[in-house]
């Protein structure tokens, strides 16, 4: 089967504080989504565990989303609490990485594939095997780290250069990667 649209990455079990259910969440399940709803054939690959499958097998079939939900203990899972106005983040669960054998090898010639990390879940060797006319890399997952006790804060993405560089290859010249990222100064190949 032959998709259009290709979404990687953990969906997400949102909690928030004083809310007695939780919510599904997550960049890959948000962009597989919009996709859908435009009419395009779009195609999931993410972690889930047992407690969330369901929702999740059924929010996509509503969607017309062709879901790949790899086994997981758990789903990647984020609590939420405000606080005067400012939002606070822990990280409660994580689920296991997604590398390139766990992406069908024919979903990998979509037309557009977003990456869409949300808690560095992407194996660095998924990046560049997909041969798509347009590919995101979504920073999220990269932008933020956790403490042992899951709270969530700003981190500096260290090796932006390297995954821009792989995945922009592709569409763009060698100037313009030697412009934007200087000439493999960050130990890229």
């Amino acid at each position: 089967m032959s998709v259009d649209f290709l979404a990687i990455g953990h969906i997400a079990r949102d909690e928030f504080e004083g809310e007695p259910t939780w919510r599904l969440g997550g960049t890959a399940l948000y962009a597989a989504a919009t996709a859908a709803r435009l009419g395009t054939a779009t195609a999931l690959v993410t972690r889930v565990g047992p407690n969330e499958k369901p929702a999740l097998e059924q929010r996509c079939a509503q969607l017309g989303i062709t879901l790949r939900a790899l086994p997981s203990s758990a789903t990647t899972t984020f609590g939420f609490r405000y606080d005067e106005g400012r939002r606070f983040m822990r990280l409660k669960a994580r689920a296991k990485g997604i590398s390139p054998d766990d992406v069908p090898v024919e979903w990998r010639a979509a037309r557009a594939v977003v990456l869409g990390s949300i808690a560095h879940e992407l194996d660095r060797t998924l990046f560049g095997t997909t041969s798509p006319r347009a590919t995101v890399l979504v920073a999220q997952g990269y932008l933020r780290e956790w403490s042992a006790d899951g709270a969530i804060k700003p981190r500096s993405w260290d090796d932006a250069a390297c995954g821009a560089v792989t995945a922009t290859r592709r569409d763009f010249s060698g100037a313009f990667i030697r412009g934007c990222f200087g000439s493999n100064s960050h130990g890229c190949r």
